[in-house]
């Protein structure tokens, strides 16, 4: 609690007030308190004097109940408070206010979290449904996936190089004819790494038109000027902590290749329409029928994608 004059000036200072703020009463008694603890809001906007509800209390006779403010310490630091302003007389006269505060800053940090964890459950459930939505449509498609049989020495080969590169988190460009089984290897090194535990989420790029690949990849926030109804994850997301397979990556425009490849390199994903940033830990695999030499060559790849 403390109290100020007509003038701001500060009157008296409890001793809970000097325990919070840091400030002695030798420090506040007879000077403007307001620019001492109430001068700045949290943003680092200035907080003009006639601005202040406390200033309206002691000037308009106006009782003024805050619920979340902050006011400075000496050491500099913020402290939330809310605080009730009340007007005080000296024989009818208006002759300052009184300002009973409460600290409420673990309490508001216990709400952020609390805030935070709430969205956090509800991004995993979103995610969740979209991933098992994903999953049936996959299973009930056409596009089945077995075991590689065979004994052959090219099958003996690839079953090798799986054996080989799945353990690393290392990219993996596929190339084969359609029909060689590109599939059924980004499923085979997907089932023998260290992410078999999340999905592999497939997206074939020839299957979609340039302008909804943007989509495909990076989903959308709802919207009713795109005429979105709901929000929707995009296969990037989907995948983290898994695996994305690009079959045909060469059909996907160069432009959304670079985005691609900026997303995975900043560990990061933002959907269409919106500017949170969702964390993105994902192993890519991509397919392609011709070499990727060939590709860059032709200018559908980035060069990037020769590491692979």
């Amino acid at each position: 609690m403390y109290g100020v004059n007509a003038e701001g000036e500060t009157t008296f200072v409890n001793r809970a007030a000097q325990e919070m703020l840091g400030w002695t009463a030798a420090d506040l008694l007879g000077r403007d308190i307001h620019s001492m603890i109430h001068h700045h809001h949290l943003d680092g906007r200035s907080y003009p004097e006639h601005d202040c509800p406390i200033y309206r209390s002691f000037r308009f006779e106006q009782v003024h109940r805050i619920e979340d403010e902050v006011f400075w310490r000496k050491d500099g630091k913020p402290i939330r408070v809310e605080y009730v302003s009340t007007p005080i007389y000296d024989q009818k006269v208006l002759a300052g206010a009184v300002v009973i505060f409460r600290d409420i800053t673990e309490r508001y940090e216990n709400e952020r979290r609390l805030r935070e964890a709430l969205a956090e459950v509800a991004a995993l459930r979103d995610r969740l449904e979209q991933e098992n939505a994903y999953l049936q449509e996959t299973i009930t498609s056409e596009r089945a996936h077995h075991e590689i049989i065979g004994a052959s020495d090219a099958v003996r080969q690839i079953l090798t190089r799986i054996a080989l590169v799945a353990p690393t988190e290392a990219p993996v460009t596929i190339t084969g004819e359609p029909g060689s089984g590109k599939s059924l290897v980004a499923t085979a090194i997907h089932t023998a790494s260290r992410r078999s535990r999340r999905a592999l989420i497939h997206l074939k790029c020839s299957a979609h038109a340039a302008e909804a690949l943007e989509i495909e990849l990076f989903g959308h926030i709802r919207s009713h000027a795109q005429g979105t109804q709901r929000d929707r994850p995009g296969k990037l997301e989907l995948a983290h902590g898994g695996t994305l397979f690009l079959e045909d990556l060469a059909e996907l425009p160069l432009d959304l290749q670079g985005r691609l490849l900026a997303a995975l390199q900043a560990g990061e994903v933002v959907r269409l329409g919106d500017t949170r940033a969702r964390p993105l830990d994902v192993r890519v695999v991509v397919a392609m029928p011709r070499p990727v030499e060939a590709e860059v060559a032709a200018g559908r790849c980035a060069p990037i994608w020769r590491c692979s």
